[in-house]
């Protein structure tokens, strides 16, 4: 919630190996649109100059469709983070085929995403602007990555 507030809850479900978990996540969506709900399975990898972060939606027996919203699909989410080694900051590419599901004209969905998506991504850019104070106060040995 320290960088996405549109999330009204996230936690694990489950550890699969050190580079896989699965999650629920939920989020809230402006009036009169149902609030939205997934359960992802995350896959993260680390290759130096390089990072990866995918999810897809994934069936869980313990989590069905919660009353009060409806179960989005995300056929493939991602984020690759690369090394500038020219500026010594980094480029963010990030690339989200989702379907929300419900009775939504496609429409509404093409404008959202053209608001969502840029304000997604600058929300991350400020985000970690303070991330290395943030993770020096919660688990800093903690890396999953």
């Amino acid at each position: 919630k320290v960088w996405d507030q549109h999330m009204i809850e996230s936690h694990d479900i489950g550890f699969l190996n050190p580079n896989n978990d699965v999650g629920y996540y939920s989020m809230s969506c402006p009036s009169p649109l149902a609030n939205r709900d997934f359960v992802l399975q995350r896959s993260w990898l680390d290759l130096g100059s390089e990072k990866y972060i995918l999810n897809h939606s994934v069936y869980h027996i313990s989590y069905p469709p919660r009353k009060g919203f409806i179960r989005a699909t995300s056929y493939l989410t991602g984020f690759l983070v690369r090394v500038n080694t020219h500026t010594g900051g980094c480029n963010l590419g990030y690339i989200s085929q989702t379907d929300p599901q419900g009775t939504l004209p496609p429409w509404l969905v093409n404008r959202v995403t053209q608001i969502f998506g840029p304000k997604m991504v600058k929300s991350l850019q400020k985000a970690t602007l303070g991330y290395l104070e943030w993770k020096s106060k919660n688990k800093p040995h903690w890396k999953p990555w």
